[in-house]
This record gives C-alpha cells, sequence and structure tokens, in this order.
C-alpha cells in the first residue's frame, strides 16, 4: 500500500536561468552568541476519539535538510576568517544552529558544511580537517527539532511526533526516527539503508510481528525508493512493510533543490532575480513532480495500490503541522 499526501497552494518553479549566490557557511566560532529566536511549537490537542494504544510501528523519515548534522574540527589546512578555529575539543551542531547564520559567521558555516567529491569514484567526502556524523538514529529528537534549541524555524517531525505519543506510541520502541546524510547522494548511503533495514525488521518482532509504516517527507521519499528498489526484496516488503506514507514527495526533484545547492537565487552582491516560469504546486515542489506516484498502477506495481490525497493550502512544511495530516495519519495507522 502507498500512500501520497501533498498540498496545493503557492505556485511553484519549474524551470529558469540561475545565477550563483553569495557564500554560505556554517558551525564556528560564536561561543558567546544566544539565540533570541523564540521557542514557538503547536503541539497536539487530545481529542476523546484518540486511540490510547499504539498503531502499526512507525518509522520517520526526513528529506533534504531534515537531518541534524553534528561535526569536529580535526585540524583544518586553513580556514575562512584568521579568527576561527582550525580545531576543536568535541563535535558541535554544523546544521541547525540557527546563530551561525548571522554575518561573517555563515562563511565558516559553508566551510565547514561542503563536501568534496571524487570524479573518479563518485563519492563524496568531508573537506579535509573536518569530521561529521548524523546523531539520533533510532530516536526522533533529531528528526522531531533541527535545532536543538527548539527554535519554531527549527520544528520539524515534532508535531507528528507528540500526535504519535498521545496516541500510545513510545519514542525509540513503535515510533522510531531515521536521519541520514542528506547531502549526499543515495548511492553513498549504503551504511545507513543497512541501519535502516535492521530497524524496520527489529521494529517488526519488538512489536508483535506487526508491519512498519515508513513515513516520509519530501527528498526523503525518493531516497526511500532507491532503498526499496536496490536494498530490499519484494518478499521482504511484502514481510515487514504495512505501507509507505508520502508527504509531499518530490517524487521528480524539484527546480528549488537545483537552486539551492548548484546556484542559489542571486548573484554577488547586487540582487540579480533569477528568471523563473511558475507552476502549481506547494511552494517547494511543482505539481507534477508531486503527482508523480499515481502512474504507479497496480498492474505495474506488483498489485499495490496508490492512493492520492491532496490538503488545499497546506505548503511543503507546513503539511506536516497540518491537523489533516494528522487525522490522515490516525486513520491509516489504525486501520484494519
Amino acid at each position: 500500500m502507498f500512500e501520497a499526501i501533498d498540498g496545493h497552494e503557492q505556485p511553484e518553479e519549474t524551470a529558469g536561468s540561475h545565477r550563483r549566490p553569495p557564500a554560505v557557511s556554517s558551525g564556528c566560532s560564536w561561543p558567546s552568541m544566544a539565540s533570541v529566536l523564540p521557542s514557538e511549537a503547536q503541539f497536539y490537542e487530545a481529542r476523546k476519539e484518540d486511540p490510547t494504544t499504539p498503531g502499526f510501528p512507525v518509522v520517520l523519515v526526513p528529506g533534504d535538510g531534515g537531518s541534524q548534522i553534528e561535526a569536529n574540527l580535526t585540524g583544518k589546512p586553513a580556514v575562512v576568517h584568521y579568527s576561527w578555529y582550525k580545531t576543536t575539543s568535541a563535535f558541535f551542531d554544523l546544521w541547525l544552529d540557527l546563530t551561525e547564520f548571522a554575518p561573517l559567521a555563515i562563511d565558516c558555516w559553508a566551510d565547514n558544511m561542503r563536501l568534496e567529491f571524487d570524479a573518479a569514484s563518485g563519492v563524496s567526502a568531508d573537506s579535509p580537517g573536518i569530521e561529521t556524523r548524523i546523531p539520533g538514529f533510532g530516536g526522533t529528537a533529531s528528526v522531531e527539532w533541527l535545532d536543538k534549541s527548539k527554535a519554531h524555524q527549527g520544528q520539524y517531525f515534532a508535531k507528528i511526533a507528540d500526535a504519535l505519543a498521545q496516541w500510545g506510541y513510545t519514542r525509540g520502541k513503535d515510533l522510531i526516527g531515521a536521519p541520514f546524510d542528506w547531502r549526499r547522494a543515495p548511492h553513498e548511503l549504503h551504511g545507513f539503508f543497512a541501519m535502516l533495514r535492521s530497524t524496520i525488521e527489529t521494529a517488526y518482532f519488538y512489536n508483535g510481528n506487526r508491519e512498519v509504516v515508513v513515513l516520509a517527507h519530501s527528498m526523503g521519499n525518493p531516497t526511500m525508493l532507491y532503498f526499496y528498489r536496490n536494498f530490499v526484496s519484494p518478499e521482504w516488503k511484502e514481510k515487514f512493510v504495512q505501507s509507505h506514507v508520502s508527504l509531499a514527495g518530490a517524487w521528480a526533484g524539484a527546480m528549488q533543490i537545483v537552486k539551492l545547492f548548484a546556484s542559489g537565487y542571486k548573484w554577488t552582491t547586487t540582487d540579480y532575480q533569477p528568471t523563473t516560469v511558475f507552476g502549481d504546486g506547494d511552494g517547494t515542489v511543482n505539481l507534477r513532480s508531486l503527482e508523480l506516484c499515481r502512474r504507479w498502477n497496480p498492474a505495474s506495481n506488483a498489485g499495490k495500490t496508490v492512493t492520492s490525497y491532496a490538503f488545499d493550502g497546506a505548503d511543503h512544511m507546513g503539511i506536516l503541522a497540518d491537523a489533516r495530516t494528522v487525522d490522515l495519519l490516525r486513520s491509516l495507522l489504525y486501520r484494519n
């Protein structure tokens, strides 16, 4: 069973000209700088008709930018500003720490965040003198909030996780997070996929041989498609996966991702705007990309059906906190 949930709200880019942006960077030497951003979260309000025991086990798979990243500087050969660190004594928050987007600090952030790509092997690596890691696999904290200060700009799966917890789910047992290094291509994520496969199997056995619902957002969906096609068999999916629920799935990509990684929105210090052609979408992913999964009919999908739901007015990130999303999840997680 496959469930696709998307929002229709804002026009979204389909094509355009792309120019290089100003440099951006992350995670450096502002130890005295405190966050002044408010910590605001809209949490789920329980209802009388809510369940009190968990339904199918759930694995949360984030999208692009949806996992925390920590870094340790082991001896950078150079820094972008003379006063910044080449080494650190412990891992620190690289993504997401909103205080590092301040002027100058952002240059250091980008230098720490970047990967170096080896064209011969097709594999990327941390830049010299930097070691990064993805914290929190198996738990949900690192995908509920991207900024550990819980500034509201860093809220991610928090409302969905809170709702499930109030329905009787236990974080780390039948509500599991699967963060990964979203900077890397799927073929570089073999270690993550091995852990994910083992985690889904464990969740199945530890929860009374109940199949697992995989709930993915945005680019987490094509990442999971790579997993389904390359790391597990049809028999494995039939046994362990009850359904895959796609929230705002970027099945055919999105121009904003191309602009973010390849060119940005502006060029130099002058505010040049790229020429953009807009189409319907959720503000990030074009409607044609969101609806691509509708082409997977039972005849070409091993008999499995695809059910699509559209929420008018829900944007790409807002769908994660939309009450309609929570209501639909309740019906999907507790069906017979």
